[in-house]
């Protein structure tokens, strides 16, 4: 499975002590509204290259994630104990334009479609 680099900044708001933060982020997967994993707790691999960075205001999740609708829940807790949770949806899709049809034997399809698109070649 292709997955392809994303980087989504985000801002907290904190009133209570912004230096003493604890941030958690989840990942839905497919946006279905189910927790699939904890990015910061994996142990399989799955996404071994997340990242969560920056500094109070300002944060950036990072990582490679497979094409499709998916949305990052951020779970954040301060030092007064209050916690909040906000979704982050995110898309990843494909923008690479289909390759050129090749010919062969006289009927072309596109090398990278899903079925072939058939028509008549020249020369």
């Amino acid at each position: 499975m292709h997955r392809y680099q994303v980087n989504l900044d985000f801002q907290i708001d904190e009133n209570c002590t912004p230096d003493d933060l604890t941030i958690k982020v989840f990942l839905d997967a497919g946006a279905d509204g189910t927790i699939d994993f904890n990015l910061q707790d994996l142990t399989d691999g799955a996404f071994d290259d997340f990242t969560l960075t920056g500094t109070y205001p300002d944060y950036t999740l990072s990582g490679r994630f497979p094409i499709g609708c998916h949305a990052f829940e951020v779970h954040v807790e301060d030092g007064c104990g209050n916690v909040n949770s906000e979704l982050l949806d995110f898309c990843v899709v494909d923008c690479k334009a289909p390759s050129s049809p090749v010919c062969i034997n006289g009927t072309s399809y596109r090398a990278d479609a899903g079925r072939p698109e058939w028509g008549r070649c020249t020369g």
